[in-house]
């Protein structure tokens, strides 16, 4: 039950000093707020350096992506429309081979393999024990 007196004690005590204080404590709270705005000044100027910062590095990254896919998608559409000359070739083998010039005419490609067949040998050792 003492505990409720001796808080109001307390806050009397503060109350009547800060009121005996208040000139010197409204210089220190003037002076802390000075050092505040100072502090939140520098630190919003720190803030704007790094967003800049951040920003510029964020579109050199946007246009290396978007140079680099544009170079992708060129690469992949020059493999699709210029063959090499061995597939060429080839291409153009394949192609007249299995296209039938007419439906009457039409047949079936066939397809040979060549069969090689090896013989299995037997290797006997001649030498005496």
């Amino acid at each position: 039950m003492a505990i409720p007196f001796v808080l109001g004690l307390v806050i009397g005590g503060g109350a009547v000093y800060a009121y005996n204080n208040r000139e010197e404590l409204s210089k220190q709270v003037k002076a802390k707020s000075k050092e505040l705005k100072a502090g939140l000044k520098k630190g919003q100027e720190t803030l704007d350096k790094v967003s800049t910062s951040i920003k510029s590095g964020a579109k050199s990254l946007t246009k290396s992506i978007k140079s680099g896919v544009s170079s992708l998608q060129q690469a992949s559409t020059t493999q699709k429309s210029t063959p090499t000359s061995a597939s060429k070739a080839t291409h153009t083998k394949t192609t007249k081979s299995t296209k039938p010039k007419s439906a009457k005419t039409a047949t079936k490609p066939t397809k040979k393999v060549a069969q090689t067949t090896t013989q299995p040998t037997l290797i006997t050792n001649s030498s005496t024990i």
